[in-house]
């Protein structure tokens, strides 16, 4: 046999993949040493584990010094935005959740590449960035409320805020996202600081524009800080702070954003009228049946395909015919019954008299729920 020394220290061992299950709570970690370089150069060391993009028209040729680093990705991105004078840009991807008419809804946390541009006219100053581990928290808006009654003042924060993860992860797997605040920023004067939800219906019934920022009679609100370049596609979130003291007030404000993780899973099988087929529709079973008109529905059009599964780990469901030649058969509707165990969904179709024909499943299923904790400091006049 052939013999051919090799060197196993020398062999590069593959890594794993970027994103995935096993990293996505733990925030990427970029370091360089200290030194001279272009904003070509930086971008590329931020872009070595996440899609970084430099607006068109930057200077890339634009030279700093750079002290040693060694942080997070979102840490690292601030530095050099400081460094070069460049801000961030607006998401291009925001998650949405569906209500029970299946209507999406924007919510505050945001993802998708990132993209630096010149700081310039109204754009964001990165002053109103913090880095919190995988998350990026950006401020839209800091409001003090300031009521005159006859207890005396009091005096309530507002904060308006977004959520950004790290561009590796695919925002587009995101079922629903749920925020949570602690309940208290601290306490200064032995008196604490309450932290609360606030409301963060954007219109009103009308489906009028509410502004978030507006003056009640009694209150004088004091205007902080603001982000005027606001993506309208996603939704700030909104937290008050409650017990405030007259004059600056450091806050501490540390919370949990969780997501509940979904893929889209497809499948398809052949079937007849009053045929029926067993599929694995991503890691569950789903029991699928075509049935023809029944004789007490003469006249009426109730043919269709039912689909059985168990438990509730698929959603948003969804089944489409197709006939020999390819085409699509028109829908007459739709229905559902839920037991303990099961669920048993209809289709009804019109045109189901011969076949064969094929059916084609698709939904979102759960992956799991992530939960990651994120704090932010600021500081009231």
């Amino acid at each position: 046999p052939l013999k051919v020394p090799a060197t196993l220290a020398g062999l590069s061992v593959p890594k794993p993949p970027v994103g995935s299950s096993l990293d996505l709570q733990v925030p990427t970690q970029v370091r360089w040493d200290a030194g001279e370089c272009d904003v070509a150069e930086a971008v590329r060391r931020l872009a070595a584990s996440n899609q970084v993009l430099l607006e068109l028209g930057a200077d890339e040729r634009r030279r700093a010094t750079l002290t040693a680093f060694d942080g997070t990705f979102w840490e690292a991105a601030l530095v050099i935005c400081r460094a070069f004078d460049l801000t961030i840009l607006p998401p291009s991807q925001v998650v949405l959740v569906q209500d029970d008419d299946g209507k999406s809804t924007p919510t505050c946390v945001t993802g998708g590449p990132l993209c630096l541009g010149q700081r310039q006219g109204e754009r964001s100053t990165i002053d109103l960035f913090q880095a919190s581990g995988i998350l990026l928290m950006g401020l839209d808006a800091l409001t003090v409320d300031s009521k005159h009654g006859l207890g005396g003042v009091t005096r309530q924060a507002e904060l308006s805020y977004r959520l950004r993860l790290e561009p590796r992860f695919d925002a587009s797997l995101i079922g629903s996202a749920t925020i949570r605040w602690a309940s208290l920023a601290g306490s200064t004067e032995g008196r604490p600081m309450a932290v609360e939800e606030a409301n963060t219906q954007t219109t009103n019934e009308d489906g009028a524009h509410i502004p978030i920022r507006n003056f009640r009679f009694g209150r004088r609100r004091e205007f902080v800080a603001a982000s005027d370049q606001v993506d309208q596609a996603a939704a700030s979130g909104r937290v008050l702070v409650s017990g405030l003291p007259t004059g600056p007030v450091p806050l501490v404000l540390s919370g949990q954003v969780s997501l509940q993780l979904r893929r889209t899973v497809r499948c398809e099988l052949p079937l007849s009228p009053g045929g029926r087929g067993t599929v694995r529709l991503g890691e569950r079973t789903a029991m699928v049946k075509m049935f023809s008109a029944s004789p007490e529905e003469e006249g009426s059009e109730r043919a269709g395909v039912s689909v059985e599964l168990s438990g509730d780990e698929v959603d948003a469901l969804a089944v489409e015919v197709r006939d020999a030649a390819g085409k699509t058969l028109r829908s007459n509707g739709s229905g559902n019954s839920v037991s303990i165990a099961r669920s048993r969904m209809i289709w009804y179709f019109a045109g189901l008299e011969q076949g064969p024909f094929t059916v084609v499943l698709t939904g979102r299923e759960r992956m799991g729920l992530l939960r990651l904790p994120f704090s932010f400091s600021v500081t009231t006049p």
